[in-house]
């Protein structure tokens, strides 16, 4: 993904992009043409943040919204394990 690609995805300038991922748009300047996998990563999840808020019927993504989505996603089942004998 290129820098100019994330800058439009997410609002088409250093400060909305900025408030979108929850950094600083000095920290975006210095971002490469060529975007590295983890700050595409955060592109991504910023924009999936944003998708899913606005499934919600939140489009700002407060915090009441990010408490819903983290509700939606069920949590792994977790059972005790056995402790062998030689631990016993």
């Amino acid at each position: 993904m290129l820098k100019s690609e994330a800058l439009q995805l997410l609002g088409g300038s250093l400060k909305s992009a900025a408030k979108h991922i929850g950094i600083t748009p000095q920290a975006i300047s210095g971002w490469p043409d060529e975007l590295t996998p983890s700050i595409r990563d955060r592109v991504q999840a910023a924009l999936w943040r944003e998708s899913v808020a606005k499934h919600l019927g939140n489009a700002e993504g407060d915090e009441g919204s990010r408490a819903s989505i983290h509700q939606m996603a069920p949590s792994p089942a977790v059972e005790p394990v056995a402790q062998s004998e030689s631990m016993q």
